[in-house]
């Protein structure tokens, strides 16, 4: 009797579940990176040696997808080859754990740690090429409504060292906010022009030397981007404007400063193409009382102006990338090579740089797909640099290597467990 009720109550269970459709699956990634460095973003001068490294990082991932709930846990270890013993006690890190209720078909909100990525990686980014990544804690309001062709997120997040019963000092070095909110809208009109606008608003405090929280200021980014897709024209068109105000969290100066940016590409044939743009990111005049040099916020170092990241930070007086390449596409081969001209926005003045010219670069990149699960990524580059490089980088004067880095990427991807099941007709 007591078997006969166990197996009712497993079968009602089954059935009760199986009433909802379910999707959950088990996902893996490892991406071991080598890289020879000898100049990567800075020169090596003779008195120094080239260097072998190898950055890794292995995820689990867990997604479920239900009636009105979806959620995903990404477990993350990230290392360097030979940092942490050969007996290590190192615990793994949550690179994303969110949860996102649906309200309806088009509205939902998602909690928890997640990554943001918007608009070509510029403001918000994963940052995927790092070892790291990285992502954000807060809530995402979330509006998706294809009839209209609309999207709308909104999001809030509020930033606390430690459990505190009052406002605690937070200054993790002036980079991360300690609170923010954004929204950004996107919308497509006759299938073949994108427009995505965001305003974004941070919040940071003022610390004395105590240190104690003496005020608090507010930096605000604004930005459109605009995007041709139609697919049976041979060219694409990218256009983005963005403009910075309220104060500098370091100097606590006045903040006025924009990032314009445009890339025209065209693919004369199916597996060739071919592209021109450029980067202008403000920069601050010599004995200027108002900061007019953009901040990169969260945006991707690696995805602008070179892949050596010579100017992962801007320089002062700003940056103007002048860029033009060639890309292919042979069967499971990908390749593409690109050459970077680099000036400042402003005339050099600190470090006692003069003129504009930052030198140029030159990128090569190879991709090659095995299989659905396994595909290579290759790369070289080479940086030219100026007196004003040298300057910049704290090795004028000095006997230079040829500056250039190489990497070799290997990218595993799994599905270790799918289920799915599909709602029961009622």
């Amino acid at each position: 009797m007591f078997a006969k009720k166990m197996a009712i109550t497993l079968g009602v269970s089954l059935v009760s579940l199986g009433a909802v459709a379910q999707n959950f699956s088990i996902n893996a990634e490892f991406r071991p990176r080598t890289e020879y460095r000898n100049g990567f973003q800075r020169p090596l001068t003779t008195a120094q040696n080239p260097n072998m490294i190898v950055l890794n990082r292995t995820r689990l991932g867990f997604d479920y997808a239900g009636e009105r709930l979806k959620s995903r846990l990404t477990l993350q270890d990230s290392r360097i080859w030979g940092a942490t013993e050969l007996k290590p006690n190192v615990p793994l890190k949550i690179f994303e754990a969110w949860a996102e209720v649906g309200f309806t078909d088009k509205l939902s909100l998602t909690v928890g740690r997640q990554a943001l990525a918007y608009d070509y990686n510029r403001i918000f980014a994963t940052s995927n090429w790092t070892v790291d990544g990285q992502s954000h804690d807060l809530a995402l309001l979330r509006l998706n409504d294809a009839d209209l062709g609309l999207k709308a997120d909104l999001g809030l997040a509020i930033n606390n060292p430690s459990d505190a019963l009052s406002e605690p000092v937070y200054n993790h070095n002036t980079k991360l906010y300690r609170h923010l909110e954004f929204l950004r809208v996107e919308s497509r009109f006759a299938d073949m022009l994108k427009v995505s606008a965001i305003m974004l608003s941070e919040g940071f405090q003022q610390v004395d030397t105590v240190p104690a929280v003496t005020g608090h200021i507010g930096r605000y980014t604004t930005g459109i981007n605009l995007e041709l897709i139609d697919q049976d024209l041979p060219l694409t068109a990218t256009l983005t404007g963005y403009y910075q105000f309220g104060q500098n969290p370091t100097t606590q100066k006045k903040l006025s400063a924009y990032l314009l940016a445009a890339r025209v590409g065209f693919k004369p044939a199916e597996k060739w193409g071919l592209y021109v743009g450029s980067d202008i990111y403000s920069g601050t005049a010599e004995g200027a009382e108002v900061n007019n040099t953009w901040n990169k916020l969260y945006g991707s170092n690696h995805s602008h102006n070179g892949s050596i990241e010579y100017w992962r930070t801007l320089p002062t007086e700003g940056l103007i990338d002048i860029f033009g390449g060639l890309t292919t596409k042979l069967g499971k081969l990908t390749g593409e090579a690109c050459y970077h001209i680099f000036l400042s926005q402003k005339p050099m003045y600190s470090a006692g740089c003069t003129g504009s010219d930052l030198g140029s670069e030159i990128d090569l990149t190879l991709k090659y797909k095995l299989s659905p699960f396994v595909n290579f990524e290759g790369g070289w580059c080479t940086y030219f640099c100026s007196s004003n490089t040298e300057l910049l980088k704290n090795v004028a004067n000095q006997d230079l290597r040829f500056a250039h880095w190489a990497y070799l990427t290997l990218n595993v991807k799994l599905e270790l467990f799918s289920h799915k099941a599909q709602k029961v007709a009622e």
